[in-house]
């Protein structure tokens, strides 16, 4: 069988099936680490996207690249550079990508978003200073069983946040989704993107 033939037998691909969880990429004792650490760190500022304030997302937020986080964001880069070289065997096209380009993570950013806060609808590529993102990794921190979910109506997907469980799908318009409030419980997470990175102007 050629590898056209195998492609064309291949069942059709769902946007639904690009929405990927991965159970149990962070251990509970790591995933409590980062809260405490967090809960301990005077430098929480007020959630923001790239292009700032004022789009409607509520929490606290700290970024992994602060002095003192160096030990936590490399385990956590680990597990998200391990996930989606997974998230890649299964969906092969992003050979092309990973074969070409230069690829590098973002900072993970720890969020707390407590009873009744969320983000609103949103997508992870394409607003200010995003379009070099491809795929997106959100993973939680705690169980939240009253609310939080993160939801993608166009997928017909609610998930429930459960400690350790890295999310990564791709950041297009294609994936609108929102993070809905917590009820009662205080939830925590965090998230990271790889990106493309351009080459310097001058080189090829």
């Amino acid at each position: 069988m050629t590898s056209q033939e195998a492609t064309q037998r291949r069942p059709p691909l769902s946007t639904r099936d690009l929405v990927v969880p991965f159970e149990g990429a962070l251990s509970p004792e790591l995933c409590r680490e980062i809260i405490e650490h967090f809960d301990r760190d005077t430098r929480q500022y007020r959630s923001r996207t790239a292009a700032g304030e004022g789009t409607g997302r509520q929490g606290t937020m700290v970024n992994m690249s602060e002095t003192g986080w160096e030990d936590l964001k490399r385990q956590v880069t680990e597990a998200c550079v391990a996930r989606m070289h997974d998230y890649a065997g299964r969906h092969s096209a992003l050979e092309f990508i990973l074969r070409w380009e230069q690829i590098q993570l973002s900072s993970p950013v720890i969020e707390r978003v407590d009873p009744g806060q969320e983000f609103p609808w949103h997508i992870d590529s394409g607003p200010k200073r995003t379009y070099q993102r491809f795929l997106s990794a959100l993973t939680y921190l705690n169980d939240i069983e009253d609310g939080g979910c993160t939801e993608f109506p166009d997928q017909g997907l609610d998930l429930a946040p459960r400690a350790g469980t890295m999310v990564i799908f791709p950041p297009y318009w294609m994936f609108p989704h929102r993070g809905a409030p917590p009820l009662k419980t205080t939830k925590y997470k965090l998230t990271a993107y790889f990106t493309i990175v351009e080459p310097a102007q001058g080189t090829s």
